[in-house]
């Protein structure tokens, strides 16, 4: 256990710089004019795309069970 602390501490450290680098980057995406991003919360589906994938698999008939879901 003790020989894993420092493989643990440096994985951590690692974690954060690349969290705080990501965090950085998506900042600036939000801000610039170039560059278009969105931001859905996690598990969220979008209505579009579920509805199309629903009509590739259901029938006609089964519209009402893809707005149901």
């Amino acid at each position: 256990m003790e020989s894993l602390k420092p493989s643990s501490a440096q994985l951590l450290i690692n974690e954060r710089t690349s969290n705080y680098k990501l965090q950085a980057v998506r900042k600036q995406l939000l801000t610039s004019d170039r560059a278009s991003i969105g931001i859905k919360r996690m598990g969220e589906l979008d209505p579009k795309a579920f509805a199309n994938a629903c009509n590739q698999t259901l029938s006609e008939e089964d519209d009402v069970v893809s707005a149901l879901l």
